[in-house]
């Protein structure tokens, strides 16, 4: 016998008992349709929570305190300060400072979308002597600053640090309360080490992991402290702002910026709530979509049991005539997964469809943006069918192995 001729075979079959084909390639074209369907709705659910949850907690800022460890400057080498008061903070603790280059590290690590580096200097005012925060800031990553210091949506009044237009250059842009308290607008010019700016914009920023009295772009900021350093900043910061690619890899993200710096994490415990939130639907739609292979499997199984009793004399003929057990087999397992590829392929092109459909009515906001096309899925779809539908074929080959061709033939 031919190779090929168990296929032609189970071909042929498949045309002389077209209902129990369209059965079977119907069971599993629902199962992987659901699969499919689902799995792009609530990947693309998935991607809208998650984007929104960021906001609550897919960030954090990074600094080492002293003494210093990892990759930090080691304490005799950080730029002396001439006024005990001063210095680079953050929150309350005082820092040293990290390499500017550590950011593409940062960036390389698991679970980490982004990250900027942030100068936070505790200086003492002119004006009255009072201490107040500079904070410069790198703007080449408007995005991480945004989620993780200040926004411009957060702007009450003025424009954001950076997009003055004026001829005095980004100018200063200063916290709402800091403001109130001194009586600053904007167009009033403020002076900030050896330097004056004009106040640009006015932002109240709520509660975030880095906050600010007063915000300069980073070379404002540098040139402006270099009156209260004895010796260059150069290419130093004290904080790094990180933006993690997701809620769920929040962990991962802020152990391996640890072990990198050796430092501290500032961050909000919300993203722990944040992240068991993400998948939840996603877990949902694996149980659905999980009950309803099992049904299209134990169907398969069922039709292809019934079939092996149904054609009990036709395999014992087959047998007594030559056909081996191993023959036999593979005609039934070909049984099995001609119409199972036929109704998966389907099923992974109707899922599509479906689900393309069905997110315009469904989502709203920012998911139904987020409907991306996953080929592996289709794929892995139509693997579990064929995977499953094979198992019924093999156990249905090992029942028909079971009994003798004599025995078969004097029961009819």
């Amino acid at each position: 016998m031919k190779p090929y001729e168990p296929l032609v075979t189970a071909w042929r079959e498949q045309q002389r008992r077209p209902g129990r084909a369209f059965s079977l390639a119907l069971g599993f074209l629902l199962a992987v349709c659901a699969f499919v369907g689902f799995s792009h709705l609530f990947n693309a659910e998935r991607l809208a929570e998650d984007e929104l949850l960021k906001r609550v907690g897919g960030y954090f800022a990074a600094f080492a305190p002293l003494p210093a460890t990892g990759p930090a400057t080691a304490p005799a080498e950080l730029p002396q300060v001439k006024d005990a008061k001063e210095g680079f903070f953050a929150n309350t603790v005082l820092t040293c400072l990290l390499p500017r280059s550590l950011t593409e590290r940062l960036r390389a690590l698991p679970g980490v979308a982004d990250a900027v580096p942030v100068l936070m200097f505790r200086m003492r005012s002119d004006l009255g002597g009072h201490l107040f925060n500079l904070c410069g800031i790198d703007m080449s990553r408007p995005l991480v600053v945004g989620r993780t210091c200040c926004a411009p949506s957060e702007v009450k009044s003025g424009v954001f640090l950076g997009t003055a237009t004026g001829t005095g250059g980004p100018g200063a842009m200063l916290d709402e309360g800091y403001a109130s308290v001194h009586s600053y607008l904007v167009g009033d010019r403020i002076r900030i080490g050896a330097g004056e700016f004009t106040v640009t914009g006015i932002v109240d920023t709520g509660i975030r992991p880095v906050r600010g009295d007063v915000y300069l772009t980073w070379d404002d900021a540098a040139r402006a402290m270099a009156s209260s350093l004895g010796e260059p900043l150069g290419d130093r910061a004290n904080i790094f702002l990180i933006e993690v690619e997701s809620t769920t890899k929040q962990e991962l993200a802020m152990l391996g910026v640890k072990n990198l710096m050796g430092g501290v994490i500032n961050s909000y415990n919300c993203f722990r709530p944040a992240s068991k939130v993400v998948g939840l639907n996603a877990n949902a739609a694996n149980i659905l979509t999980a009950i309803l292979y099992g049904i299209a499997l134990l169907f398969g199984l069922k039709t292809q049991l019934a079939a092996v009793v149904e054609r009990r004399r036709e395999f014992g003929i087959l047998r007594c005539i030559g056909w081996s057990d191993r023959v036999i087999g593979a005609q039934l397992v070909w049984e099995a997964l001609l119409p199972a590829l036929i109704g998966a392929c389907a099923g992974g092109v109707l899922g599509i469809v479906i689900a393309k459909f069905a997110g315009t009515f469904v989502m709203t906001g920012a998911a139904a943006g987020m409907m991306p096309f996953d080929g592996g899925l289709v794929v892995k779809g139509i693997a579990l069918a064929l995977l499953g539908s094979a198992l019924t074929g093999i156990l249905a080959a090992i029942v028909a192995r079971r009994s003798s061709p004599a025995e078969i033939l004097r029961m009819i």
